[in-house]
């Protein structure tokens, strides 16, 4: 079904994008820039936070917007965020600490638009299978996400590029996807 795949698709990528942010910007924060375990925490909190207020806007809008536009600024939101890092990452060497900071929470708080309008959409397109249809487009997003974790961890630790490129990358291509495919 290309539709249902088509918002697979777009909540994969998406995800793959994010989860690079969860397995590199510990090692990036920390080692890069020297902050304490503590002070990451704070960042991942405030991030987080940004997340959960996004989920509440979007429980409110959902009833005047569509999911697919909703989305839509979810990913605007989170890849226009990723590719800014992803140059100030190629211009400087090390960004200020507090660019960094906020440009992440603004990836992060654009996930709280597309997960669950991404879960939506794939369930209404599924609906023919839905238990099926759940089950994949969960289990399938957040498998490749896991997959992606370890490799930016393993490899982002030396550097903001390596975990801006990743980042950038999949919520671009997450975002092309989703116009590509009118999803």
């Amino acid at each position: 079904d290309r539709r249902f795949m088509a918002h697979v698709a777009v909540a994969c990528l998406a995800v793959m994008g994010f989860f690079s942010y969860i397995g590199g910007s510990s090692f990036v924060l920390e080692h890069i820039y020297g902050i304490s375990s503590g002070m990451y925490g704070l960042i991942f909190a405030t991030d987080a936070t940004g997340m959960a207020v996004a989920s509440l806007l979007f429980s409110r809008f959902v009833a005047r917007w569509s999911l697919v536009g909703l989305r839509r600024v979810g990913l605007t939101m989170s890849s226009s965020a990723a590719a800014l890092l992803l140059v100030l990452s190629i211009v400087a060497d090390k960004p200020a600490l507090a660019i960094v900071w906020v440009l992440l929470a603004v990836v992060t708080t654009g996930m709280g638009f597309i997960l669950p309008a991404s879960t939506a959409l794939s369930q209404i397109a599924g609906e023919r299978a839905k238990g099926t249809a759940s089950a994949l487009s969960g289990g399938l997003s957040f498998a490749l996400g896991a997959l992606i974790t370890p490799v930016t961890g393993f490899f982002g630790g030396t550097s903001l590029l390596i975990m801006t490129v990743v980042m950038a990358v999949f919520l671009g291509l997450s975002l092309l996807v989703s116009h590509a495919a009118r999803a």
